[in-house]
């Protein structure tokens, strides 16, 4: 479904914009404060070394609501606007599985959007939709596939000549150049997906999101806060 582009939202091989490599193995999920004990508290207050009229338990307790608060204003002051690659690479639905292919690796991405009549996004597809397919539609990992594909002498029985239509997730997710960093980091956490289309208010792509942005925004504003404030929020 789509998040309008004031919030967030749903779903030729041409540039309606660009991509990077996803990292998989680096979780997006929320954490809580980091705890801390008394000795990180005592230790942290003698650095200091002024006077502080509170107990280790007061401290800890305005630790914790002033990390979340710091939390929330950073997840709500970055947009999918600022961080968004543009323009985004798509993919026309009528092209070919083996054009897709092609396109992938010349470009070194993992997945594009996938458009229709007048541009509109009508899905996404990824390298794991090829797999699937010419792995016979079952879900396969890559050394599955390189097996099977020895086995048959590296002719795969899938028609590579097949329209993209076919094979991409029609049901994607997308989101408004206003969508806000933390609600995109809970889509990509609960949908379990690697990047988020841009879309305007026509459903037409401007622009695409991938984890390693995210990743980026929250290093960029972490050195920012450091080196402004020599300290790190």
């Amino acid at each position: 479904g789509h998040i309008t582009p004031g919030g967030m939202g749903v779903p030729c091989l041409h540039a309606c914009n660009r991509s990077v490599p996803m990292n998989r193995n680096i979780s997006l999920a929320s954490r809580d404060p980091l705890p801390l004990d008394r000795e990180d508290i005592y230790k942290g207050m003698e650095e200091i070394g002024a006077y502080l009229d509170v107990t280790p338990r007061d401290f800890q307790e305005i630790y914790a609501h002033a990390y979340k608060i710091a939390r929330g204003r950073l997840l709500s002051s970055i947009t999918a606007g600022d961080i968004m690659h543009v323009p985004v690479l798509c993919v026309a639905e009528e092209q070919s599985v083996r054009d897709l292919v092609i396109f992938l690796d010349d470009h070194r991405i993992s997945g594009a959007p996938v458009v229709g009549a007048e541009g509109r996004l009508s899905g996404v597809v990824s390298e794991s939709d090829v797999v699937r397919f010419v792995g016979g539609g079952e879900t396969v990992t890559v050394m599955h596939l390189m097996h099977t594909l020895m086995r048959q002498g590296c002719v795969s029985g899938a028609d590579l000549e097949a329209p993209v239509g076919s094979i991409m997730t029609r049901e994607c997710v997308s989101v408004g150049e206003g969508a806000h960093l933390g609600d995109m980091l809970e889509l990509l956490r609960t949908r379990r997906i690697n990047r988020i289309p841009v879309v305007d208010a026509g459903m037409r792509p401007v622009g695409i999101v991938s984890r390693t942005d995210i990743i980026n925004a929250f290093l960029i504003r972490h050195k920012v806060n450091y080196s402004e404030n020599n300290r790190i929020f």
